[in-house]
């Protein structure tokens, strides 16, 4: 999507995004992605800067947010997101990737990010496996 669709949009549906954060380098405006940031909704837009496309969806909080994929429940405040839940729905892609400061695991598909919280046993797992 266009960013003007984007922005047309929320425009529309005031009341459901009362609070969004919109993001872009003064310093290198063509090289960094704008984005768009709805922490009360726990997801956030970034936009390529030069084709003004929507480029990746990052999906970070799940008890902000009811996220469905083909009518399924990937997460949502009362369906915690899990790991498996998500490599069940969309399958093994790459690896993710372990934040260690902020235990979350990264699963991510060509346009869609999932940062995902894992619990804590398994969390110790992950940062003796690394």
């Amino acid at each position: 999507s266009p960013i003007c669709e984007v922005i047309k949009h929320l425009k529309e549906h005031r009341e459901s995004y009362q609070r969004v954060e919109i993001k872009y380098s003064e310093q290198d405006s063509l090289r960094e992605d704008i984005t768009f940031s709805f922490p009360e909704h726990g997801f956030l837009l970034r936009f390529d800067p030069r084709s003004q496309r929507l480029r990746l969806i990052e999906v970070y909080d799940f008890s902000r947010l009811r996220v469905l994929y083909a009518q399924s429940v990937i997460g949502g405040p009362n369906f915690p997101a899990t790991f498996v839940r998500v490599y069940d729905l969309f399958g093994p892609t790459y690896p993710g990737s372990f934040d260690r400061d902020h235990k979350l695991y990264a699963v991510s598909y060509p346009g869609l990010l999932f940062l995902l919280t894992i619990p804590a046993p398994y969390a110790s797992e992950l940062l003796t496996a690394q």
